[in-house]
């Protein structure tokens, strides 16, 4: 091996080259020469290491998957004996642990599968040699699941039966089922047909290959709907499980609980009651799946499944035209149950994304609103910076080419200009907010407005409790009042104002109730047209641009709220109502998540 070596045959070419150039240099190429083997010898044996290193722990490997191999046989044997034998007397629940275990274990276990079956049922078969043949034996000894993998692969792969990890395609799983169903229906039947009694061949009552048919896709009603829930929810499973008396606070877990209980009184009183009431009895079954699947969704499989089990111990099982015609319409009724269940959890699907889409778009637009007011504040502070800029220069300007005795006309402009600034800066985003909160905005510069229209203006606020709502939402309660204002002013017969803000906490979530009076005296009308033209200010002085109620309304519907007007006794009233969704979403977000819908259709 280290002959073939590459790097040992460049390092002994090297070597050999080297040592022909003189006998001065052998003794030093030959000690060269020794240290490049040495080298080498070491590079192989690193390289023997790594490789026997690689061979065992493919050993390791191969041997850990004979051991799952031969685990799962072991597992899948050791389920199939107890269930086998409580399958006898046609409650074949074996069938829907074949097709369960077929969508729930990997296809390289495929194979384990069909060895732990044949394993179980070769010794019981043996033992009927003698009774029904060796034909009997044979057919009876094919493991059935084996005889179903080509389906379930089909539909597995090329069908799309699991979308993705959380969903599963209700009418591709129930169309596997029927498949399934038919042909293990029909190997049983072609088995049965071959059966030697001593007397003859035995003959099969009419109507049994239809009831193989039906009883495994009742099975398979009952079992896999359970499969399909812990290979679709195995990875969104909350972190810890629920309290008892948050589970109790769930409404799927108090109508589950109901839908129990009342199965259990039905199931009393169906062989308490007379023959004639039995069928009154059978139909309050599947109207209680019904009623739960109109609920709840994909929770009918429950209802489903408690209904076919009351119906199985219920109902005896043998070749009547009466009781196969009942067992015909439960399978049908719940086959349909599950498909309508499937549209329910589809279109509740469809509304939650709705839902969430609207959200973040209502949160895109309240970061809008706030980026736009950061945006004036930060314009009315420069505006107060160039005021400042503008009066410095402005003195400059007088002192060093205007004489003293004639500054006094310069003196009215000079003080004009800065007082024109502010008033600007103050309609866009007033000072009181920036330096002492909402409350001193709302109070201040509201009042300041009104005042030099000649109108009483009073406030009455939580104060610094303000502070702790959002800044969007503090921007338009602030604009909203601002608005209100403006129309309630626009009539000559205003005579006072007076704004109340009132906070709260419902669930968890701030909301925060505007309520803006206006006092309307006829009397006034003749003051208030003298005060005509400082009443059309009061809208530039507030920054408001006297909106229709129609946009305030849109506006207010941004924090799931809304706007009002009406009249009073004294005057016009103007009302509003706000939520902090930017505190639900944050409420919400610490909540546990619900697990996702189980259907799709």
């Amino acid at each position: 091996m280290n002959k073939a070596h590459p790097t040992r045959q460049v390092i002994v070419s090297i070597l050999r080259r080297r040592s022909g150039h003189g006998h001065a240099c052998t003794l030093y190429w030959q000690t060269v020469r020794h240290a490049g083997e040495q080298v080498i010898h070491g590079v192989a044996l690193l390289e023997g290491k790594e490789s026997m290193r690689s061979i065992q722990i493919e050993k390791t490997l191969q041997a850990d998957r004979w051991l799952i191999h031969m685990v799962v046989v072991m597992g899948y044997a050791l389920l199939y004996l107890p269930l086998r034998a409580f399958s006898e007397n046609h409650w074949p629940v074996i069938a829907g642990f074949r097709m369960a275990c077929l969508l729930l274990v990997p296809y390289r276990y495929w194979a384990a599968l069909a060895v732990g079956e044949s394993v179980v049922m070769i010794h019981p078969n043996m033992a009927c040699l003698g009774e029904f043949g060796i034909t009997w034996v044979a057919l009876m000894s094919v493991p059935r699941i084996a005889l179903g993998m080509p389906i379930v692969w089909w539909f597995r792969s090329r069908t799309a039966l699991f979308p993705s990890h959380h969903q599963v395609n209700i009418k591709v799983l129930l169309c596997c089922a029927l498949s399934l169903s038919v042909l293990w229906a029909a190997m049983n039947s072609v088995t049965l047909s071959t059966v030697q009694l001593p007397t003859g061949p035995y003959h099969a009552p009419s109507g049994t290959a239809f009831m193989y048919v039906l009883d495994n896709y009742l099975a398979m009603l009952i079992v896999v709907p359970w499969a399909v829930m812990v290979r679709t929810h195995r990875r969104v499973m909350p972190d810890r499980l629920l309290s008892l008396r948050q589970m109790v606070r769930k409404p799927a877990f108090r109508h589950v609980s109901l839908t129990v209980l009342a199965f259990t009184v039905l199931t009393f009183l169906h062989g308490v009651v007379t023959d004639v009431a039995k069928p009154v009895v059978l139909t309050a079954l599947f109207l209680l799946v019904v009623w739960l699947t109109l609920k709840h969704g994909w929770v009918s499989v429950l209802g489903g499944t408690s209904a076919l089990i009351c119906m199985r111990f219920l109902l005896d099982w043998r070749p009547d035209p009466a009781i196969l015609q009942m067992h015909v319409v439960m399978a049908f009724a719940i086959t349909g149950l599950y498909m309508f269940g499937a549209h329910i959890s589809s279109q509740w699907r469809q509304h939650e994304q709705l839902q969430r889409d609207a959200k973040q778009t209502q949160h895109v637009a309240q970061k809008a609103l706030l980026f736009g007011e950061q945006r004036l504040q930060q314009t009315s502070q420069f505006l107060e910076q160039v005021a400042g800029v503008v009066c410095m220069d402005y003195a400059r300007v007088l002192q060093r080419f205007v004489p003293v005795e004639a500054r006094d006309g310069y003196d009215k402009d000079f003080l004009d200009v800065p007082k024109q600034v502010h008033y600007v800066a103050e309609s866009i985003h007033p000072s009181a907010w920036r330096e002492r909160g909402l409350a001193a905005a709302l109070e201040e510069s509201i009042g300041m407005a009104l005042h030099e229209a000649g109108i009483r203006y009073s406030c009455e606020t939580p104060g610094i409790r303000l502070r702790f709502l959002s800044e969007a939402l503090q921007g338009v309660i602030y604009r909203m009042a601002c608005e209100a204002a403006v129309h309630i002013s626009a009539s000559p017969a205003c005579i006072g104002i007076h704004l109340t803000l009132r906070m709260g906490r419902r669930r968890g979530v701030p909301w925060v109730g505007l309520r803006m009076d206006g006092m309307l005296e006829v009397s006034q009308v003749a003051y208030g047209l003298l005060q005509a033209k400082q009443r059309e200010r009061v809208a530039p002085k507030l920054g408001a641009s006297a909106r229709p109620f129609d946009d305030l309304r849109l506006l207010a519907r941004l924090f799931e709220g809304d706007i009002r007007r009406r009249a009073t006794v004294s005057g016009m009233r103007v009302t509003a109502l706000l939520c902090d969704t930017e505190s639900r979403a944050q409420h919400e977000r610490s909540r546990i998540k619900p697990l996702i819908r189980l259907w799709v259709g």
